[in-house]
Formats: structure tokens, sequence, C-alpha cells
């Protein structure tokens, strides 16, 4: 939230007033992104580099510890199973440098692939995920929102991940 303060203080400073935020939040909590306001190319930078400091700080969890740590959240799957619920990970998209850092520290092969006795889908394997940019290279802007969600239940409906 901007203050009133923060306004003035901008204003005082820069003779201007704030640039509307590119993101609102919506009733149902979700936020949606416009990046036509944005400077795109600031943003990747920024997303990208952040990852990257992550990743060095806070190196992966080795690959094995990984696996049983994930064998652990099965019993929540199976509790929500049990119930008539269907869970399904799904590994959401990311590209611009973000997708390499993803790939170089959490491989696919290694930490995804791994992934046993629930459903998942991962973004690459999903048919024309790959064409919608990632302004920041890892979140949709709005106007992709419902074709991403199309593209998803399409593929979950093709490889029957609502039956029971």
């Amino acid at each position: 939230l901007i203050s009133l303060e923060k306004i003035i203080k901008h204003y005082e400073l820069t003779k201007s007033f704030i640039k509307v935020f590119y993101t609102t939040m919506n009733l149902d909590l979700s936020i949606s992104a416009d990046y036509s306001k944005t400077n795109k190319t600031a943003l990747v930078k920024h997303f990208v580099s952040n990852k990257k400091n992550n990743y060095i700080n806070q190196p992966p969890t080795e690959p094995q510890l990984w696996v049983k740590n994930i064998s652990k959240i099965l019993n929540y799957v199976s509790t929500i199973e049990k119930r008539g619920g269907k869970v399904v990970f799904i590994r959401f998209p990311t590209d611009k440098g973000h997708w390499k850092l993803d790939e170089e520290f959490y491989p696919r092969s290694l930490y995804w692939d791994k992934i046993k006795g629930v459903s998942t889908v991962h973004f690459k394997d999903i048919k024309g995920v790959g064409k919608i940019d990632l302004p920041d290279s890892s979140h949709m802007d709005a106007k992709d929102t419902v074709k991403f969600t199309k593209l998803l239940f399409d593929y979950l409906l093709e490889h029957d991940y609502f039956k029971h």
C-alpha cells in the first residue's frame, strides 16, 4: 500500500505522482498483473538476479533428502484423497534465465521427475505453454491467465487427471 506520507514525500522530491502499480489484488485475493505498466527488462533482471542469489545463499536440498521430504507430504495427499479430493502437483512456468537457473540448481531429472505417489504436471509437458510470455521470468500477464488455465485444463482432461 502507498501511504499519503509516501505520496507527499515522492511529490516533494520529484514533482510527480507515484506511477500506478502494475499489480491488482482481486476480491478472491488473487493478484493480477498488467506488465504494460512496467519496465519488463528491469523486472527480468531483478527476478533472475534474486533467484540466483537465493539459490547461491540457500543451496538446494540434496536430491535424496528432497525425495524423502516429498514422501512425508504424501500423508497429506492420502488424507485429501480419502475424503474424495484429487491432488495434482503442478510445476508452473519460468523462463528468461529463471528456468536456466531452476535447471542448474534443481534439475528436473533429479527432483521433479522423482516425485512418486501423487499426480504431477510439469509446464514443459503442456503443449502451447511455452508460447505464453512471462514478462518478469516467472509470472504471467493478466491477459494470458485464461489461456494458460485452458491449456492446463485441456492437458488434465486429456490425461485423465480428473478420474478417481
